[in-house]
């Protein structure tokens, strides 16, 4: 019988592009692949093949409001952006929840993002494997800090961010757990427990951009990243701008609503010009 898994992914189109690729991958191998994540995406959903189930939110609405601003401009303040984080969540974190409940239910296997960490808790109360599937460096090492914690040694700066994540959460993640008949996690929440049960972990970025470091756990894997295949044509002035020249430097700054726009643009082009490439901007939301 078909293995079904659920991959859920939250958060803007950066947040879930990969993750169509993935699910193409496992869909190719045989799995029965089911996609939770925003109604925003369905068509995207659709077009890679693969099936569709709502999470609550929209982050394109999300990120214009004037907290969603606040937000992306946290910078480097792990406790701004934390504190903020769960402000902007705050409002749709029920429906976010019984969605999950929902989209997870019937599944073999869940796969998660960084921000689609309730499917991990669902996957605890159906007694099914979770997998965690992460677009950057999560685990702690010894080999680099975390970049959210310059101030601090490597090892620890993990520890440091862990722990503003979580404890900003902790008691609404409580909460919900117990709601749903389990057990709450301790004070310095579930990352002890994730390592002792050796709960398997994908990258999914380059190990050329990121090294896998020496110290990580066999059960995580860097795959490289995921990409989605797709039959849609491109613009015809990207096309032809692509046939031109020499491939050109890919630019993206995802869904940052920037207020410096006009900043960002000529630092971007006065790099271009500095060193003689051509370039594609996506410019964001």
């Amino acid at each position: 019988m078909t293995q079904r898994l659920v991959i859920e992914c939250v958060g803007s189109r950066g947040d879930v592009e990969p993750y169509l690729g993935l699910g193409q991958g496992l869909r190719e191998a045989g799995y029965d692949v089911i996609v939770a994540t925003h109604d925003t995406f369905s068509d995207h959903v659709d077009r890679a093949g693969l099936s569709h189930r709502t999470i609550a939110g929209n982050p394109d609405e999300i990120v214009r409001t004037a907290m969603g601003i606040r937000w992306q401009d946290s910078g480097t303040n792990p406790i701004l952006m934390a504190k903020r984080l769960r402000d902007l969540a705050r409002p749709i974190l029920d429906r976010y929840l019984a969605d999950t409940q929902q989209a997870v239910a019937d599944a073999d296997a869940v796969i998660f993002s960084a921000l689609g960490v309730a499917a991990y808790h669902v996957a605890e109360l159906h007694g099914i494997p979770a997998i965690g599937a992460f677009l950057a460096p999560m685990t702690r090492t010894r080999e680099f800090g975390n970049p959210m914690v310059r101030f601090l040694p490597n090892a620890l700066s993990h520890t440091a961010f862990e722990q503003t994540m979580w404890q900003f959460i902790r008691r609404d993640m409580n909460q919900w757990r117990a709601d749903m008949g389990l057990a709450p996690f301790p004070w310095n929440g579930p990352y002890r427990r994730i390592v002792e049960e050796e709960m398997p972990i994908l990258y999914g970025f380059s190990p050329t951009l990121v090294p896998r470091p020496a110290d990580w756990p066999d059960f995580l894997e860097v795959t490289g990243a995921w990409t989605r295949t797709t039959d849609e044509p491109l613009d015809d002035r990207l096309e032809q701008f692509l046939t031109d020249g020499p491939a050109p430097v890919y630019i993206g700054f995802g869904s940052r609503s920037d207020q410096n726009a006009g900043d960002r643009s000529e630092a971007v082009r006065g790099a271009l010009r500095m060193t003689g490439h051509r370039g594609v901007i996506a410019a964001g939301w």
